[in-house]
Order: structure tokens, then sequence, then C-alpha cells
């Protein structure tokens, strides 16, 4: 690098990459990535399927609280009313 230049953005992906935490993280999603896409399926069976969003929040819901993950009965985006389109 040059004197006075500013690190370009691959120097700062690299540092990111070489931090323990991001690099555990990203060991995580190799590790996984066969679990990560039968999840995937799991919601989206088919390829352009439609599935309805009550149905896929449901599964998600449930998929979430098996994890130790249960989710709150509203998000905080609709106890602020901002909803948004649905």
């Amino acid at each position: 690098m040059e004197t006075g230049s500013k690190p370009g953005i691959a120097d700062a992906g690299s540092r990111i990459a070489d931090a323990r935490g991001a690099r555990e993280c990203l060991q995580w999603f190799t590790r996984e990535k066969q679990w990560i896409n039968e999840q995937h399926l799991a919601l989206l069976p088919h390829p352009g399927a439609y599935v309805p969003r009550a149905e896929a929040a449901e599964w998600m819901r449930t998929s979430f609280a098996a994890l130790g993950c249960p989710a709150e009965d509203r998000s905080r985006r609709e106890r602020a009313g901002a909803a948004g389109p649905g």
C-alpha cells in the first residue's frame, strides 16, 4: 500500500475475516451448509413455490422455539405501529 493511501475494501474484508469471531462464524456456515440447505428446502420445498406468509412465519417461529429462541407475540415494528405493507 502506498504511503498516505487509505486501505481498500479488500483490506478491510481481510481484516474482518482474520478476526477470530468472524473466522469461527464463517467456519460454522461452511460446516453447516448442508443443514442450512435442508432448512431452506423445508421452508420452500419447490423452487418458486408459493408459501403463504402466515404458514412460513409459523414454521420459522416453531423452528426458532425448538432451538431455544422463543419469539414474542408481536415484533417491535408491529408494537410501534410500523408493520408496513404486508
